[in-house]
C-alpha cells in the first residue's frame, strides 16, 4: 500500500514485527509517525479556529455591586462615582490592549509560528527519508531497524534536546546495524 504523508511516499510492503513483542500491530515507521502527529495537529488546530472566542463576563453596570446598590441610596455618591470612573477606565484599557496583543498576535506570532512549525516538519521528513527502515513499536515503546533482532527502549531519544536529535536517530541506527 502506497500513501503520501505530506510530501513522502510511505512503502508498507512489509510491515516489521517487534523484536520485543513478536507482532506488527502497533509497529510505525518514521513516516507514519509524522503522518499520524500532522493528522493529529490538523485536528486540534481545527477545533480551535471553530472553537467560539473566549469572552469574559461583562461588567455589571447596573449598580447592584455598588455602594447605592447596597444601603438603598444611602452612600457615599463620590465614592460610587469614583467606583464608576475606574471601572470605565479599566474596560477601555483592557479593551485597547486586547485589541493591540490580538493584532501583534496575529502580524507576529502567528507567522513566525507556523514557519517554525514547517522547518521542524521539513527536518521531520529528512529523517524518514534518511531512515526508511528504522521503525517503532508503540506498545513496547522500543526502536529497531525492520528486519534486525535488536530494539532500543524509545526513552533513550527524548533525553536529546531537538536541535540533536538527528545525531541521536543516526547513532541508535548505528547501534542497532552494528553486529
Amino acid at each position: 500500500m502506497v500513501r503520501v504523508a505530506g510530501g513522502l511516499v510511505i512503502q508498507d510492503q512489509d510491515q516489521a514485527r517487534c523484536p520485543c513483542c513478536g507482532t506488527s500491530a502497533g509497529v510505525r515507521s518514521l513516516a507514519q509517525l509524522i503522518a499520524d502527529a500532522d493528522r493529529g495537529m490538523d485536528q486540534a488546530i481545527r477545533a480551535r479556529a471553530e472553537r467560539p472566542p473566549a469572552s469574559g463576563k461583562p461588567f455589571d453596570w447596573t449598580g447592584e455591586d455598588s455602594a447605592l446598590g447596597e444601603s438603598g441610596g444611602g452612600a457615599d455618591l463620590g465614592q460610587s462615582l469614583f467606583d464608576f470612573a475606574v471601572a470605565s477606565t479599566a474596560y477601555l484599557l483592557r479593551q485597547t490592549v486586547g485589541r493591540r496583543l490580538k493584532q501583534y498576535y496575529r502580524e507576529r506570532l502567528l507567522p513566525e509560528a507556523g514557519e517554525a512549525r514547517e522547518a521542524h516538519r521539513r527536518n521531520q521528513l529528512q529523517l524518514a527519508e534518511r531512515y526508511p527502515d528504522l521503525r517503532v513499536c508503540i506498545s513496547d515503546q522500543m526502536i529497531f531497524v525492520a528486519g534486525g533482532s535488536r530494539a532500543i527502549p524509545l526513552d533513550r531519544l527524548a533525553r536529546h534536546r531537538p536541535a540533536d536529535l538527528d545525531a541521536a536517530i543516526g547513532a541508535l541506527v548505528a547501534e542497532l546495524r552494528a553486529p
